[in-house]
């Protein structure tokens, strides 16, 4: 077993574990849950430029019901270390020895900065607790369980990556830190056969009403949601989660359309439908997940019309010196635009967590310019990412798409009648024709009732304010999966 301490069978699930005195049973960890399977144990492959062998992993049940993997690896030059995987980006950490000072659980919060000596400061972006679920081959500990363990996921400079183990809360602390890594970055090299379903073969149909499903981002999607009956369902044991109304809404760029933007291949695979209330009004927005091969996941955003290319940033790299009022990135400086909860309200195609309708999130948008940046709060972790405008035309080339702008979903009392509202700003940003005819209809009722005025010889004039045109709502980037 190496620098393992455990070991658990793959035929009945016995732990044993090595001490001075020899082998332990510990008895039996509850059966691996049926998961996709990226990485398996067996596999061995590449990183950077060390070689590896995945000797054992650990599945964890964090406390939203999610259940993801932790794979431990062993090293060709004896090391051993920790990958994870999760919105499209791979997790690498190692075992920091000695470890170095961190502050006590209670201290810590979300977005609060973590100095670790000469390995500079790291930023809390996920604070909870999870619960060992299962395990399968080597490890490094004893896997118990239903055994409790509290972490906090930290971004570093320069795409840096750790974690912070309390354990049980009274075990000594650990701390692993790494670096995350695209999948182009990560080779496996050689495969061991999969136990579970491999999402990416022919045949798989809805449980809902049977029509065929295809998925294009195999084994890296947790539901689907059918566009043709709305059924959100697992995609692995394919248990149905939730129904949907089937025409609630569809998508301006179809589910399935593969396209190229800034030289890199996409696929357009899932569709949400998202809302929110500002002043009592209800907005809502759409966003556009996009899978492109060997990247990851990306998102595609219509903004009232404005569309915008969103990508996930490392939490490290923005400035919070001046937040809430404001953030800094990339040597610019961005201002508050607007802030409020966003709902999930529909959901068509493929995603990488589990989604479900009705999850809300605290959203705040900054604004440098056309640029947005925004931070999602939710579940005691946080998001940030980068939406510059994406000009209609690239998309409509990139896809294939009719030149002309689609509709956009605005503001209104409901969305019972799935009505899509008009956008108050075009596609270039600018003022849309309905906005347009609004304004001149209110200078002509102006104009004429200034003439009254000045026929009738009396009365007082009265101020008159022009209705406001709000800006685009708040969205979220959808990125609230967990580990």
């Amino acid at each position: 077993m190496g620098a393992s301490v455990s070991a658990v069978c793959q035929f009945c699930s016995t732990t044993v574990r090595r001490t001075d005195r020899g082998l332990e049973n510990m008895g039996k960890v509850a059966a691996v849950a049926d998961t996709p399977a990226i990485v398996a144990v067996g596999d061995t492959g590449v990183v950077g430029d060390q070689g590896f062998q995945v000797l054992g992993k650990v599945q964890l049940q964090h406390d939203m019901g999610g259940v993801w993997e932790e794979w431990y690896l062993g090293f060709h030059n004896g090391q051993w270390g920790w990958l994870a995987y999760a919105q499209g980006l791979f997790m690498v950490t190692w075992k920091v020895e000695p470890t170095p000072p961190v502050p006590p659980m209670g201290q810590i919060r979300v977005d609060s900065t973590v100095s670790l000596g000469q390995r500079g400061g790291y930023r809390v972006v996920e604070l909870k607790q999870a619960t060992v679920a299962s395990a399968q081959g080597e490890l490094p500990f004893t896997p118990k369980t239903g055994e409790v363990r509290y972490y906090a996921d930290l971004h570093g400079p320069k795409n840096g990556f750790g974690t912070i183990d309390w354990g049980q809360g009274t075990d000594p602390i650990e701390v692993f830190l790494g670096y995350q890594l695209l999948e182009s970055q990560l080779r496996i090299t050689q495969q061991v056969e999969r136990p579970h379903k491999q999402l990416d073969l022919e045949g798989l149909t809805c449980p809902g009403c049977g029509a065929p499903l295809k998925i294009h981002a195999g084994n890296r999607i947790e539901r689907v949601a059918c566009q043709y009956c709305g059924t959100i369902s697992e995609s692995a044991s394919q248990q149905i989660i939730a129904r949907q109304e089937a025409s609630r809404a569809q998508p301006a760029i179809p589910l399935g359309s593969s396209g190229t933007i800034a030289n890199q291949s996409y696929t357009v695979i899932g569709f949400v439908q998202k809302s929110t209330v500002i002043e009592g009004e209800t907005f809502y927005w759409t966003e556009y997940l996009l899978f492109g091969p060997g990247l990851g996941f990306r998102w595609l955003v219509d903004d009232e019309g404005t569309w915008r290319f969103v990508t996930p940033l490392n939490a490290a790299d923005v400035d919070l010196s001046q937040y809430p009022s404001a953030v800094a990135f990339g040597g610019k400086t961005y201002r508050m635009r607007n802030q409020s909860a966003g709902r999930t309200e529909y959901v068509l195609g493929e995603f990488y967590w589990k989604v479900q309708v009705g999850e809300t999130t605290q959203n705040i948008d900054f604004a440098s310019g056309s640029d947005v940046l925004s931070r999602e709060f939710g579940s005691n972790e946080v998001h940030y990412s980068h939406a510059p405008v994406i000009p209609w035309a690239t998309l409509a080339q990139a896809f294939s798409l009719s030149a002309t702008p689609p509709a956009s979903f605005g503001a209104g009392d409901d969305d019972d009648d799935d009505e899509q509202y008009p956008s108050t700003t075009s596609s270039s940003g600018g003022p849309s024709l309905a906005v347009i005819v609004l304004v001149v209809i209110i200078i002509l009722v102006l104009l004429f009732c200034g003439m009254c005025v000045c026929v009738g010889g009396s009365g007082s004039g009265t101020g008159s304010s022009s209705p406001g045109v709000r800006g685009a709502p708040v969205y979220g980037g959808g990125w609230s999966s967990g580990k």
